[in-house]
């Protein structure tokens, strides 16, 4: 406890002479000189819990005192025992690392020509005995039983007819697993075992080559989480998963090439596997499993350049296909369809572009700027935000004004956006899942997929632009069953929207006042602007002062005075030229005439 409590000190900024003072740091970390009765004697005190002697007026102490103390015995040597059988890698005990979680109740609904595929109901059902080492990783992360999306997904991808499925389910409903899952399933080995048993000379046959699956998703810290599960998932095998960055391009190059290992499942984004293909570097010959997670995204017209030579050059004779995302509008679904074989399955969990019932939503009138600000801070002196918490803005510019406004108020903060580099991404994020940071602002950079099961609570700073990004953003609380909480600040300039919100909210089940659903509905003209830019507003603060802006401005006004001084430094020096040269001019006239 007494290093917990000067750990936290020194985070702060505070550091502590251990040993100037170290008789009282022994007062507290109880290394004061004791004898061995007397360190015995408050060692059962501590531990059964009883009050001293002196203090002890009822007896309770006596009474309750022996059995409290065996019970803290055996509960100790348990989880001792417990401890040492986690130590032992080849163990064979049922103990799981992470609780499990009760799948709740998912309404499935499938569409799609007959006849439909069967979905699975249990583990049991799906997993084969022989798959021990796959089956002992899921309940390694506290996965015992199947949820509703897992058992439809895994129903469609392993039915004979190879049907390619289009998923729509809530944020934080077991998408990620749903696909992996059967994923792993039907690439039934390692690519290496038939590798190396051709090496060997034991068969003709080197297995498949090149890539075998493509995990394609649109942003690197969501790549990275989904690689992460690839590999939770896959351990304890000699399974081959890569993640498509520039220190992987060159094996990832070669596993097509004859006597190559090949790759069993590639994580990547579009950017970067669209560069390699177009440069002749990769092919999808190889590649039977194609999935898209943020389906819907994937296909916009941020990356449907690079995503539509992807899919038309996934042409294998097996070839499926999986499209997954927690919403997809009329005109994104109509388009995944078209690459759909023979239209393919569509799943829809729960209703469909509605936010995770698990989630309660709050809209909170903030009035202007100053007044979110104030509201953001009295949310955190009251404790209505538990850390850690998810901070939504509109763009770099306020991500990074209200960062420094959280660090001039003494928070443990961080932002992360475009603008940061990849390595500096990572590293808070690292350091927000380990607990170093309390608070995330960011964009919409992290609103898609990134899963951070501790989130309780997610707020909107500013208004979200679409309904779509409004179910991503508060999805990221409330995950895999868990409860969580919504908090969308809004001012004046979001009041043409707030119905659309308000009926999202509404459809979830959460309570709406009724004056925001008799507001005008806005116009398919103003959502296409709105879509296309964000409100426009002042400095996050408002009347306040902007301390990062007051240096930048600082910094021009500085630049600009320095180039002022040498412009007329120049100038003088110029001038004095021009002087001398127009006097010699003038003479030779002079002479001339």
């Amino acid at each position: 406890m007494a290093s917990s409590a000067f750990q936290l000190l020194s985070m702060g900024g505070a550091s502590f002479n251990k040993q100037k003072y170290k008789k009282d740091l022994d007062l507290f970390s109880g290394k004061q000189n004791k004898s061995k009765k007397q360190k015995k004697e408050a060692d059962i005190s501590a531990n059964s819990g009883h009050l001293p002697a002196g203090l002890d007026f009822f007896g309770s102490s006596a009474a309750a005192g022996p059995s409290s103390t065996k019970i803290k015995t055996e509960k100790a040597s348990k989880v001792k025992v417990e401890e040492d059988s986690d130590e032992d890698p080849d163990s064979n005990s049922d103990e799981e690392d992470i609780p499990s979680i009760a799948p709740p109740p998912q309404k499935i609904n499938l569409s799609g020509p007959e006849p439909l595929p069967r979905s699975f109901a249990s583990f049991d059902e799906l997993v084969p005995s022989s798959h021990s080492v796959l089956l002992r990783n899921l309940r390694k992360d506290g996965v015992t039983q199947l949820w509703g999306v897992q058992g439809a997904v895994s129903g469609a991808m392993m039915a004979k007819e190879q049907r390619d499925v289009l998923v729509i389910a809530p944020t934080g409903s077991g998408k990620t697993l749903s696909y992996l899952l059967p994923l792993a399933l039907k690439l039934d080995q390692p690519s290496r075992i038939a590798f190396n048993a051709h090496k060997k000379a034991e068969t003709k046959d080197a297995g498949e080559q090149g890539i075998r699956s493509i995990v394609l998703v649109p942003t690197h810290e969501l790549a990275l989480q989904i690689y992460g599960e690839v590999q939770k998932l896959l351990q304890g095998n000699t399974w081959r998963t890569l993640l498509l960055e520039k220190s992987t391009e060159m094996a990832i190059a070669t596993s097509g090439q004859a006597g190559q290992l090949g790759i069993d499942v590639l994580v990547a984004t579009p950017e970067r596997l669209h560069a390699m293909i177009e440069a002749g570097k990769v092919d999808m010959k190889g590649t039977r499993y194609l999935i898209l997670d943020e389906a819907d995204r994937l296909i916009g017209p941020d990356f449907l350049p690079q995503v539509e030579p992807i899919i038309d050059g996934h042409t294998h004779a097996r070839a499926q296909k999986v499209m997954l995302s927690a919403t997809m509008e009329a005109g994104p679904e109509a388009l995944a369809r078209t690459w759909l074989k023979d239209d393919g399955v569509r799943i829809v969990v729960g209703l469909k572009d509605a936010p995770s019932t698990t989630v309660t939503q709050h809209l909170q009138f903030c009035g202007s700027e100053m007044g979110k600000l104030l509201a953001l801070r009295n949310d955190i002196a009251a404790g209505k935000l538990p850390a850690p918490v998810l901070i939504f803005v509109q763009s770099i510019e306020r991500a990074n004004e209200l960062y420094q406004e959280l660090v001039m108020d003494g928070m443990r903060v961080g932002a992360v956006h475009g603008e940061k580099s990849k390595a500096e991404r990572e590293k808070t994020v690292r350091e927000f899942r380990e607990g170093k940071l309390w608070m995330l602002v960011v964009t919409e950079l992290m609103a898609r997929g990134l899963d951070f099961k501790g989130i309780e609570v997610v707020v909107n700073y500013d208004f979200p632009q679409t309904v779509g990004s409004y179910v991503h953003r508060i999805g990221r609380a409330g995950r895999a069953g868990r409860t969580g909480s919504a908090i969308t600040y809004f001012t004046l300039e979001d009041g043409p929207y707030l119905r659309t919100i308000a009926n999202v909210m509404k459809s979830s089940g959460c309570k709406v006042e009724p004056w925001m659903l008799e507001l005008p509905k806005p116009s398919k003209n103003l959502k296409k602007e709105r879509r296309r830019k964000p409100v426009e507003r002042k400095d996050i603060g408002g009347a306040g002062k902007n301390l990062a802006r007051k240096d930048a401005k600082n910094r021009r006004a500085m630049i600009e005075a320095s180039m002022k001084r040498k412009l007329k430094s120049g100038g003088k020096m110029a001038a004095g030229g021009a002087s001398s040269e127009g006097g010699a001019g003038a003479a030779e006239v002079d002479l001339s005439e």
